[in-house]
């Protein structure tokens, strides 16, 4: 069996676990990818670029089914992707075996049909990072391999949700499945709707608005580092809201959590001073220490 390291851009944190990366798909694995319609997702994604900003049919680095490999992870936790855009080979990989393992925690994918529906959704962010990474090499930013992974798997699974249910209404082999019903990534989707909720109420903007800025600025690489952007954002979000953001990892759940907690808190105290006053409620001494 052949071990080798994972492309940077998803590099697990299990350093014990090894990958075999198979010379040839299986026969499952062909059956279903051929089902599926790259050129629709290629199609899918190039319009949302544009809708962002980007000149009309400029490239975009989509791999075709002779990009898309499989592997075998011998270890399996909740560490461990089942897929993953390989930036060194600028290649997919997918762990067909793993992705049975997961539908089966996953009831709307347990039927044939339901596990290539699963499959549209894993190829959709895979290729959402393949399309944008090769902008990204040696930058901060959305894609950045090591930094702010969390927001980035956010960012890309938000867009591939939306990608993907646009992709089940377009085939008539689809058109039952609900792309919500996929759970990747959920937490670090949350916090991003959390920030865009946050944000939108600080400035006004709606939230639509807010979160086409974001998409943009995944299309233009648009660093998180940027000092205008930290400054702007540092007068909304919580103090030390990058620095925890930079280093945190999208599969620590109780740590997103306990930002997603931060980030909710001062609009939590700002709808209870507004209640307050609008009620002309006053508390006693008593309770301001209770609280």
């Amino acid at each position: 069996m052949a071990t080798e390291r994972f492309g940077l851009e998803d590099e697990p944190t299990n350093k014990q676990a090894t990958v075999e990366y198979l010379a040839e798909r299986s026969a499952e694995f062909n059956e279903a990818l051929a089902s599926i319609d790259l050129g629709l997702i290629r199609r899918l994604i190039q319009e949302e670029a544009e809708k962002c900003g980007r000149e009309k049919g400029s490239s975009l680095n989509f791999l075709d089914q002779n990009r898309v490999g499989e592997i075998e992870i011998t270890v399996h936790d909740e560490s461990m992707p089942i897929s993953f855009y390989n930036s060194a080979t600028n290649e997919i990989e997918v762990d067909y075996n793993g992705m049975a393992e997961q539908a089966e925690k996953q009831n709307p994918f347990l039927s044939k049909e339901g596990f290539k529906a699963y499959l549209v959704a894993v190829l959709i962010h895979e290729e959402l990072h393949a399309a944008t990474e090769l902008q990204a090499l040696g930058y901060v930013g959305y894609q950045h391999f090591q930094s702010y992974q969390v927001w980035n798997e956010g960012v890309t699974e938000k867009l591939a949700r939306e990608l993907t249910e646009k992709y089940y209404k377009s085939s008539a082999d689809f058109s039952k499945y609900d792309q919500a019903q996929s759970y990747n990534y959920e937490s670090a989707v949350l916090l991003l709707d959390v920030v865009i909720a946050k944000l939108s109420e600080t400035t006004g903007f709606d939230q639509e608005t807010i979160w086409g800025a974001i998409k943009r600025g995944m299309f233009e690489n648009t660093s998180l580092e940027t000092k205008e952007l930290q400054e702007l954002f540092g007068q909304t979000l919580p103090a030390n809201f990058f620095k925890n953001l930079r280093t945190m990892s999208p599969t620590n759940e109780a740590e997103i959590h306990g930002l997603i907690e931060k980030v909710n808190q001062g609009s939590l105290e700002k709808i209870i001073a507004k209640l307050v006053k609008f009620l002309r409620l006053e508390k006693s001494s008593s309770s301001q220490k209770a609280a």
